[in-house]
């Protein structure tokens, strides 16, 4: 698959996952569809967060360093989406609950960003 292929791919699905949030927001009550209605909002947050926040950071990638491989770039941004979209729901998550203070919100970070060490640790060359 090209670059612009995916691009244009992960764009579409982009826009589609945002305008099906914003259609829960807008059409599901919350306090009338119990499980379904949450579960909704999440999964088509998730998405939404996940491929603009991917689609983004393959851009800006490709932009700023164009002489490495771009598939490096797509796997990269990839991981950084599904390490930035698992923190932003966690904390969504734990505020909704009431759970979220400052040093929760800290550790969440800290934990995101250990994690992101080890693996550019573990497939970078030393």
């Amino acid at each position: 698959m090209s670059l612009r292929l995916y691009l244009i791919i992960m764009a579409l699905v982009s826009i589609c996952a945002w305008i099906a949030w914003f259609i829960v927001i807008h059409a599901i009550d919350p306090t009338k569809s119990g499980f379904l209605g949450f579960f909704l909002f999440f999964v088509t947050l998730a998405v939404s967060f996940l491929s603009s926040v991917t689609l983004l950071g393959t851009l800006v990638r490709v932009w700023l360093k164009k002489d490495q491989v771009v598939y490096r770039h797509v796997i990269r941004s990839l991981r950084q989406g599904i390490i930035l979209t698992s923190l932003f729901l966690v904390a969504i998550i734990l505020s909704g609950v009431g759970l979220l203070v400052w040093w929760v919100l800290m550790l969440l970070v800290l934990i995101a960003t250990v994690l992101e060490l080890i693996f550019l640790g573990s497939t970078e060359p030393s």
